[in-house]
């Protein structure tokens, strides 16, 4: 890995914010940037793969020990749903792995699979700033979120499926992640819709068997929420 300087443009954090990536000014900088060889993005692949695969291990250990449960303040009242939910294989989109990169060997810091931002700019902005920056052909971006999440989202349902997409809808961030998630259901014969979590509800009397967007007065069968599972619990 090495790092390497560049020439910022002047109006990066104008475009961004015109693009909906409110947050550029936080942290988006085009002063310098990393590079890596082929060996060392297939050694991340494999390790991201790998660390994955221990995370759901983890996860199932936990779900066997009742007092892992107690200790992460998991309400008893769900522990049942959560076991059916894990045995059932529902659907895991994305998730951020946090890491630390020092003599070519990775150190996990967290895993975000549950609220995980920094998508849009990953999948998007980085990619425009590469062709706005490099000649065709100069580089290349190790970076596969966009044909992964539109080939994620075909196996969800056949063609024409509705999809929610729900978020805290004034919250920028947050609205900029569902909406570019809606447009990958879109490009993959998905019908996408955005929602805000507020509008989640059941019809009177249903005991949350159906979930509604009370909004559209649509039932929804598939969903995906940017929200935060323990206030989902509470």
């Amino acid at each position: 890995m090495f790092l390497v300087n560049y020439e910022p443009r002047p109006n990066a954090i104008e475009l961004a914010h015109s693009l909906g990536f409110v947050a550029a000014a936080d942290y988006w900088r085009e002063d310098r940037a990393y590079g890596f060889t082929i060996d060392e993005i297939e050694y991340i692949e494999a390790e991201t793969e790998r660390m994955h695969g221990l995370c759901v291990q983890a996860m199932q250990h936990m779900l066997r020990t009742p007092d892992i449960l107690r200790r992460l303040k998991i309400p008893e009242t769900h522990w049942e749903w959560l076991r059916k939910s894990f045995l059932r294989g529902d659907h895991s989109l994305y998730g951020r792995f946090d890491f630390r990169y020092v003599d070519n060997t990775l150190k996990l810091y967290e895993y975000n699979a549950d609220t995980p931002t920094a998508l849009w700019e990953a999948a998007v902005f980085q990619w425009l700033w590469m062709e706005a920056v490099f000649a065709k052909g100069e580089v290349d971006q190790f970076n596969s979120l966009e044909d992964k999440l539109t080939a994620a989202f075909r196996t969800l349902g056949p063609p024409g499926a509705r999809v929610h997409f729900a978020c805290l809808q004034d919250h920028a961030e947050d609205a900029a992640t569902t909406g570019y998630l809606a447009d990958r259901a879109n490009a993959a014969g998905l019908r996408a819709t955005t929602m805000d979590v507020a509008d989640f509800g059941t019809e009177p009397g249903d005991h949350a068997k159906a979930l509604w967007n009370v909004d559209t007065k649509e039932r929804i069968h598939i969903a995906f929420k940017l929200y935060p599972w323990e206030w989902i619990l509470r």
